[in-house]
């Protein structure tokens, strides 16, 4: 536990989502970040669809560089979109800025994609 790590956290709802479940949802974030002694500078969510996403990613990023956050904590990694590549370019934008994302089940997105390193192939 590191109460010195500042994180921000995020989800994107579905369109129809109530606020009961928006509620939840930020709950579960809560609870995580506390549970590993996270200090939260900040929070936002969202009904935008996954095509919008690169766009409010960019608003994110450049208000956890305001609050000094170094973490985004969100659900799962569905929630950054559908698309492999727009998810992939949203991880390195992060790590161009020193910034990770990491889910709620622990995996850092950063480990995840290693965006700058040579793909593994596996031959059979």
């Amino acid at each position: 536990m590191d109460d010195n790590i500042k994180v921000y956290t995020f989800t994107r709802m579905q369109p129809q989502a109530s606020d009961t479940d928006f509620l939840a949802a930020q709950s579960k974030l809560d609870a995580y970040c506390k549970e590993n002694g996270y200090h939260i500078v900040g929070s936002a969510f969202t009904r935008e669809p996954s095509e919008k996403m690169p766009a409010v990613m960019q608003d994110i990023l450049t208000d956890m560089k305001s609050k000094n956050a170094e973490l985004l904590v969100i659900p799962n990694i569905s929630r950054l979109g559908r698309n492999t590549a727009a998810v992939a370019e949203i991880v390195k934008a992060f790590a161009n800025e020193d910034m990770d994302i990491e889910t709620t089940d622990g995996s850092r997105l950063s480990e995840l994609f290693e965006p700058d390193t040579e793909p593994f192939i596996f031959r059979m």
